[in-house]
């Protein structure tokens, strides 16, 4: 029972992670009205919460098993209870973008530890990836969903307050782990290295949409001068990781491959998400409603694809992906919520029975005692994908600006012809204005239609390269399943 206890409060620890993260992204406009805040500094609030997690996520895993896992889990546990509430009691952009990247540095100090002490327990490294991605997710449910219910009722910081009292659970829980670590020499140079390297490729990747070429070509040089340094020091000294290590075959294609996917279904989901709220839904309530098609099937098939066979797994998984998005591919302005909820449904049930495949043999094949080091190098690659899943968000809510901006221009479509409203100009002279205001809409109209066909058309050709996508995914896990390192 005591043993038990532990594991419930990293399940608790890694569900509040996935709630608060989820839970301030849900409430963006009102937290941009509360604090006042530019849409570019609301952006910066969502994006320096991952910024900070993915730059301390190696550093961090190897300091913890350096001095400690149960040292760097409570502090992070301490820390995940303390900043967000900080954060929401924040007056002004400053304190609320610091206390927000200090909480994704509490997030990096969980997320390595908490998949180590699981595959110690489990003794599986698929499963210990299926319950950590099932509890993560379950708080990216949760999170949004508390957001939707309570909006119009509290004020927007409400459900960040149950953010200590998940720690609190979290931090009672787990003082029935035992402390684990690795004795040997702290890799100073090495997490100097990793942070700078990281930090500078996210930023060029966050902000490349506003850099010159100039700038992205140069930057991305500068990180990958610091991660050829990072790799040569590591080699030499092999403080934290061999590179060698890091070359195995299974590891660089399901390491990959979970990339790939993590990114494929952060596209498709913001992809529908975009489709949904300008093509076919009026009511914010339904958006909402369709969204929870993909994480729930995520949910309910991610511990049963632990129990399964990779190959059989991961090939179902593309399946059932692949599918849903060929049926996204032929929607229109006329299909019907049924083709809707079943498209997405099987996109999250597909993304639930690869994941945890494709993680569990990333790890499996690098994994070298009880070591966190290993969890956070699976993690910062997945996490990379996200920082790529924002930028790609970022371009495509800017051709949703457009159809906005127009659509709000327009206001209420005329059936009037361009033809009509100038014959109107010569025969009723003294309605100049009216007739400008319909010429105006008419206009408005046309350009609104465009760029309803323009969107249809990217969309579908967006859904059929991820068809492609899913498919090399399908060929490199199966690859990887059947190059599977051997362990004694």
């Amino acid at each position: 029972m005591k043993k038990n206890s532990g594991l419930f409060g990293l399940f608790v620890a890694i569900f509040a992670i996935g709630f608060g993260f989820a839970y301030v992204d849900s409430n963006l406009i009102s937290m941009k009205t509360a604090l006042n805040l530019s849409l570019g500094q609301t952006v910066l609030v969502i994006n320096v919460f991952i910024f900070f997690m993915i730059t301390t996520l190696m550093p961090l895993g190897h300091l913890s098993d350096r001095l400690g896992n149960k040292l760097f889990l409570t502090f992070g546990i301490l820390g995940l209870g303390i900043f967000p509430l900080l954060f929401a009691l924040s007056t002004n952009y400053t304190w609320a973008l610091i206390f927000r990247g200090l909480e994704g540095v509490s997030a990096a100090c969980i997320l390595p530890t908490s998949i180590a002490y699981l595959t110690t327990h489990f003794k599986d490294f698929t499963k210990s990836m299926a319950y950590f991605l099932f509890f993560f997710v379950l708080g990216l449910l949760i999170g949004p969903l508390l957001a939707t219910m309570a909006e119009g009722y509290v004020t927007w910081n409400f459900g960040i307050f149950f953010m200590p009292v998940l720690c609190l659970i979290a931090f009672v829980l787990t003082r029935s782990l035992k402390e684990t670590k690795i004795p040997g020499h702290i890799d100073y140079l090495g997490m100097i290295l990793s942070f700078f390297a990281t930090a500078i490729a996210c930023f060029t990747i966050l902000r490349s949409l506003n850099l010159e070429t100039k700038q992205i070509i140069l930057l991305s040089i500068v990180a990958l001068f610091l991660f050829v340094i990072l790799l040569v020091h590591e080699h030499k000294h092999k403080f934290c990781l061999d590179p060698k290590v890091l070359l195995h075959p299974t590891f660089i294609v399901c390491a990959l491959a979970s990339l790939i996917l993590v990114l494929l279904a952060w596209i498709g989901y913001f992809a529908s998400a975009l489709y949904l709220q300008n093509m076919l839904l009026k009511s914010p309530q339904k958006l909402e409603f369709f969204l929870l098609c993909v994480p729930l099937p995520f949910i309910l098939v991610t511990i049963w694809s632990a129990y399964m066979d990779h190959v059989k797994a991961i090939g179902l998984g593309g399946l059932l992906l692949g599918v849903g998005y060929i049926i996204q591919s032929f929607f229109t302005l006329e299909t019907g919520n049924l083709q809707i909820v079943v498209s997405m449904v099987l996109i999250g049930g597909g993304i639930g029975f690869m994941l945890p495949n494709l993680s569990g043999l990333a790890l499996h094949s690098i994994w070298n005692k009880t070591k966190a080091t290993e969890s956070s190098i699976v993690l910062y690659i997945q996490s990379l994908s996200v920082v790529i899943g924002l930028t790609l968000t970022g371009a495509i809510l800017r051709f949703q600006g457009q159809l906005q901006y127009f659509r709000d221009l327009a206001g209420q479509k005329t059936s009037k012809s361009v033809g009509d409203v100038i014959v109107s100009f010569f025969k009723t002279p003294q309605k100049f204005f009216s007739n400008l205001e319909d010429l105006t809409k008419v206009f408005e109209s046309r350009v609104i239609s465009f760029l309803q066909d323009e969107f249809l058309e990217k969309y579908r050709m967006i859904m059929w390269i991820l068809v492609g996508v899913v498919v090399l995914i399908v060929i490199m896990g199966i690859f990887g399943a059947k190059k599977k390192k051997k362990r004694k």
